[in-house]
């Protein structure tokens, strides 16, 4: 009898989850390129069924960008301020010419996100000692994104789950991983934080010049990325 009911048990298990409809993984919300985010999905799948979610450093395609750990002066504020950042140069517009690239974790309302900026073209010296103010950091172009003023994602025309994802369009605190396939530039934004009962969106999109203002009276701006893929990644542990 008691065996029954350990069977039975381990049965139920099993059908909750076959009813949920998810597994672990990407789950491809919208695509602009279905051969690139399906090729994503796939080679991702791998780390969730091993470790439960994305494993950038384990793709080559993450991997062919060699940051170089610096740090700057920030100055303009009550006290200049030491920052930390990762320095690289690569083609983040796509153009034929190679920008150099700061990568760095800021803070926004105790919590972390990364932010992108474009220093200048390929013969930035990121070598010598880096010194920037409030407001020259402002002006530069690059990617920002945060609780205060977060990505809206185009959520439109779904076959699933429309409501859900519509409710939670918004793409706010983030890591950011550039790759590279096929010769072109990508981003992977991800977020950061697992809420309950929301989507943690995984976006694949290409850097473009083009900026706009982030928010009514910022005087900062963001990248109006192109957006190629839209995942949910979800995890074995995923409450919804």
């Amino acid at each position: 009898m008691e065996k029954i009911l350990i069977k039975m048990f381990f049965f139920c298990i099993l059908l909750v989850s076959a009813q949920s409809g998810f597994s672990a993984g990407l789950k491809l919300i919208k695509s602009r390129d279905d051969e690139l985010c399906e090729y994503m999905q796939t080679i991702f799948q791998k780390d969730f069924d091993q470790y439960g979610s994305e494993q950038f450093s384990l793709h080559e395609e993450y991997n062919w960008i060699k940051w170089t750990a610096s740090k700057y002066l920030l100055k303009g504020g009550l006290h200049p301020q030491i920052k930390k950042v990762l320095l690289s140069k690569f083609d983040i517009n796509n153009d034929g010419r190679r920008e150099t690239v700061s990568l760095e974790t800021v803070m926004i309302f105790a919590r972390e996100t990364d932010e992108l900026h474009v220093l200048g073209d390929d013969t930035f010296n990121i070598n010598k000692e880096l010194e920037f103010t409030i407001n020259e950091l402002i002006k530069m172009p690059g990617i920002i994104a945060s609780a205060e003023w977060p990505y809206r994602l185009d959520i439109k025309s779904l076959d699933v789950d429309y409501e859900f994802y519509k409710r939670n369009s918004i793409l706010s605190l983030i890591d950011i991983y550039p790759f590279k396939i096929n010769g072109a530039l990508y981003l992977s934004l991800v977020e950061k934080y697992q809420v309950k009962n929301q989507p943690k969106w995984h976006v694949i999109v290409k850097y473009t010049d083009e900026q706009f203002p982030i928010g009514r009276g910022d005087r900062r701006s963001t990248s109006k990325l192109e957006h190629i893929c839209y995942f949910d990644s979800i995890s074995s542990k995923r409450e919804r």
